[in-house]
């Protein structure tokens, strides 16, 4: 996937999480030990989202990329994020937004947000 598509993709989830009711609280938060896309509130829940888009599923479906060991890094992100931000993260959850783009087009064809995409062990 090019970068461009990625940013695309980014911003439109971005919009679209609005849209469903989330309230951004970081974008493309950093730290020493990896990336999240998106932390955002719903309701009582503290989100730690992951974008995937794609131009097609022939690779299979765009969460699908999300492999055990990005998983992992993903918890420990946001275990750093709780506590360098002292936020009480009793109530979380691993989001996952998945896009399609036709390139033909040039416009998402489909959205998904997939609550509470995976366990945490």
């Amino acid at each position: 996937m090019n970068k461009t598509l990625g940013k695309k993709g980014e911003e439109r989830a971005h919009a679209y999480l609005i849209e469903q009711g989330y309230t951004i609280l970081a974008s493309n938060y950093m730290c020493p030990l990896g990336e999240i896309d998106i932390i955002a509130q719903e309701e009582n829940a503290l989100c730690f989202i992951e974008i995937k888009t794609r131009g097609g599923i022939s690779f299979g479906f765009p969460a699908e990329a999300i492999d055990a060991r990005k998983k992992k890094k993903l918890i420990k992100t946001a275990h750093f994020f709780c506590n360098a931000t002292r936020q009480t993260c009793s109530n979380y959850r691993f989001d996952v937004v998945e896009l399609l783009f036709d390139k033909k087009k040039e416009y998402f064809t489909e959205i998904t947000i997939i609550k509470d995409a995976f366990d945490v062990e």
